[in-house]
């Protein structure tokens, strides 16, 4: 290449040049006038023939003699050409589309090293992320002294923040190192967030050359399935990006991506219902493979699955709990090419003991007294009643309670309320009666509970005439098992014909709520009324009785139904089974409601080893922020001895997604933060590492053209001499 200063990355480009890294091989151009020399000498060299008349001439057609000379001037100009061409080759002539610049540009390149759980797949070559760290070792050796290369992990790449970038390595050594010694990581990134801490690091450089180099397996996991619609210019002009692929075979992978379960009663001794989202990447079926769930390390509920190329399935698995607290356990699938992600963790809580605040006067608080009384004998979990009047309601009594139950809430402060709604929010539960004394001026209390309001009460208990149920949602979680059948193998059959009908009580007195999106019905009376409602309020649940707890309205205290269905409504109020936190390997976990006196905590993670933590208080609110969760499993939070909260980690789902990513997506990504097709090159030969880099750097080489071009010359230019050689033997006359 032809010498040149260096340019720095402010300096504009140019139309495309033509130079040579071999320029002092040009002088050999020189020997191009030797054909034109051998061509003029033996025009002037005269040869005598002999012969014996002058009829000879005659013979001799004046065309051929003219084609012969053309001939021969063909023979110059190819003989020429060939020296022109060999000349060119050995010069390495290169068309570079921009300025020229130094042959020895320095280099400022970010090696960006896909080190997520898909690389640990392998195929003929071995292990995927050992393959990404051998071409990265490979295409290191490209660098020289004066150049600088950062080392990035795409786990790493949110970690790194303007204010805090990783240092460039000068000394290679400590990089091959560095790149030897990665790991597969649980935390799972985009490329796109790895992208964008190399635009920064390249930003600061002032050398000329600058080029992002991408080690990986392209999955799909690794894209964002939608482009964003901000179209931005994150790389100064120049930058090249290199794609080095690893991996040439399809990974036979299924994973577990979710677990949920839908709303329920979580009880001991009862069965719930837990759906695993499963995935097959593969393009095959996949056909009785068998889905696990795992409680204290003994299997506890497996079903067989079969599944088809791309599909997705939820998997339902009933599992019991054996004892109130903490449930906790995974969902497995059987082996295949990658293991990680064939196990996603769970918890739940089943309370153990329960504080339940009722609000009211004395007479209203009967018969939810007396229900509540023999949960006792009923249930294995401690239920604590306090039992407090409106007017001598206090923050504290709001805030240790796990359910509230207010009746006839008048009497209750404004501030008082705005408590209540506070902690619902937060999760407690709330269950609502109006009193004997309800009536609609009473709404403007349920608004500040975000409640419906009251519209009327309606009804007179002096009547002999009366409502009865209509529709009831017996899918509710209230109902489920209640009124179920056992077969004769001692199964229960929810789905039996021989369902026992609920008994309904006589309603005379009710109240009639305004209606609200927001609230659902569970149980509506004759006249289209709704008798119980239930509305989310932020993290909690709340639940509005349309009849007071007393006989003066109905006969609900005394109907069968009363107690159980005030048990289960406990139940449901301090439990939310359907709400499993997602907290995903690697990225920051936000603890709130922790409840506990002190504010320190240590955090056992699933290979038992122990961080300390202290809690931000905010009033009677305790949030935990931990940002060690890096492996999957389950985390144990405690409180000097007491077990305050446990939580589980699982991998993304993205990280499952093994499939390769097609061109689109990878178009799309490019485009989304302004990368030019151009500037992007993919090598899926670490062999050719070298020469795509020097072309990018230096242009593109075009030796292997010109040798072609000679070789052709040089076969044209033998055929041509053979038949000149043939005619000029045809037609010079021999001695006479």
């Amino acid at each position: 290449m032809l010498s040149g200063e260096s340019q720095t990355h402010d300096t504009p480009r140019k139309g495309a040049t033509l130079t040579f890294l071999n320029p002092l091989v040009l002088f050999g151009l020189l020997a191009a006038s030797i054909p034109i020399l051998l061509h003029l000498f033996n025009l002037r060299k005269l040869k005598t023939i002999e012969f014996s008349t002058l009829s000879f001439l005659k013979e001799l057609q004046k065309t051929k003699i003219r084609r012969l000379k053309i001939r021969q001037l063909l023979l110059l100009v190819l003989r020429t050409l060939l020296v022109i061409f060999v000349v060119m080759a050995f010069s390495r002539p290169t068309l570079k589309g921009g300025f020229s610049e130094s042959a020895r540009a320095r280099t400022t390149a970010v090696f960006i090293v896909d080190d997520s759980y898909s690389m640990t797949s392998a195929d003929a070559g071995g292990e995927l992320l050992k393959q990404a760290k051998q071409a990265a070792l490979r295409a290191l050796e490209i660098f020289e002294d004066g150049d600088e290369v950062f080392l990035l992990k795409i786990s790493d790449a949110v970690s790194h923040t303007a204010a805090n970038e990783p240092a460039p390595f000068r000394n290679f050594e400590p990089l091959r190192s560095a790149l030897n010694a990665i790991k597969p990581s649980f935390t799972h990134h985009k490329l796109e967030d790895a992208l964008r801490v190399s635009a920064r690091l390249l930003e600061a450089s002032k050398n000329f050359n600058r080029e992002v180099f991408v080690f990986s397996d392209f999955q799909s996991g690794l894209f964002s399935e939608r482009a964003s619609q901000v179209k931005e210019n994150i790389f100064a002009p120049g930058v090249q990006l290199f794609l080095l692929p690893v991996g040439n075979r399809e990974i036979r992978n299924l994973s577990v991506d979710a677990i949920t379960i839908p709303n329920t009663i979580l009880e001991p001794g009862k069965p719930f219902t837990l759906v695993a989202k499963v995935t097959n990447h593969t393009a095959s079926e996949v056909k009785n493979t068998l889905a696990s769930v795992f409680a204290a390390n003994t299997r506890v509920a497996q079903k067989g699955i079969s599944l088809g190329p791309h599909e997705s399935a939820n998997v339902e698995l009933s599992v019991v709990p054996r004892t109130p607290g903490y449930f906790e356990g995974f969902v497995s699938l059987e082996d295949d090419d990658l293991e990680f992600d064939n196990r996603r963790f769970f918890t739940l809580y089943i309370p153990s003991a329960m504080n339940v605040l009722l609000v009211g006067n004395t007479s209203d608080l009967k018969y939810i007294r007396l229900a509540f009384a023999t949960r006792a004998q009923s249930d294995s979990s401690l239920l604590t009643l306090t039992e407090v009047s409106p007017d001598r309601l206090t923050t504290s009594h709001i805030n240790s309670a796990d359910v509230i139950v207010l009746v006839d809430i008048r009497g209750v402060s404004s501030s008082h309320l705005e408590r209540i709604r506070s902690v619902v929010e937060k999760g407690t539960g709330l269950m609502v009666f109006p009193g004997s004394s309800t009536t609609p001026q009473n709404a403007v209390s349920l608004s500040a509970l975000r409640l419906p309001s009251l519209i009327s009460v309606e009804g007179n208990p002096k009547t002999l005439s009366f409502l009865e149920f209509d529709k009831t949602d017996v899918r509710h979680p209230l109902f489920a098992g209640m009124f179920d059948e056992q077969n004769e193998q001692g199964r229960t059959s929810p789905g039996s014909a021989r369902q026992k009908a609920i008994e309904s009580p006589k309603v005379k007195v009710f109240v009639r709520f305004a209606a609200s999106p927001a609230a659902q019905p569970v149980i509506t009376l004759t006249n289209g009324a709704p008798f119980l409602l239930e509305q989310k309020v932020g993290g909690g649940k709340a639940l509005l009785f349309a009849v007071a707890p007393h006989l003066e309205w109905s006969d609900f205290p005394v109907k069968g139904l009363f107690v159980p269905l005030l048990h289960r409504s406990l139940s449901y109020l301090v439990q939310d089974p359907s709400k499993i936190e997602p907290f995903l390997a690697g990225q920051d976990v936000v603890l709130r409601h922790i409840q506990s006196t002190g504010t320190r905590f240590t955090v056992r993670d699933p290979s038992t080893g122990e961080t300390s933590h202290q809690a931000v208080v905010r009033g009677s609110d305790k949030t935990i922020h931990f940002s060690e969760a890096m492996i999957p499993g389950i985390y144990t939070v405690r409180a000097g001895s007491d077990v305050v909260r446990k939580f589980a980690v699982n991998v993304d789902p993205d990280e499952s997604r093994t499939e390769k990513a097609e061109d689109p997506a990878l178009q799309r990504a490019a485009e989304t933060l302004g990368i030019d097709s151009p500037v992007v090159h993919t090598i899926k030969n670490v062999s050719q590492v070298e020469q795509v880099v020097r072309e990018s750097r230096y242009g593109i080489e075009l030796w292997k053209h010109m040798l072609i071009v000679a070789l052709l010359v040089a076969v044209v230019e033998m055929f041509v001499a053979r038949d000149t050689k043939r005619e000029l033997a045809e037609y010079v006359p021999r001695a006479a």
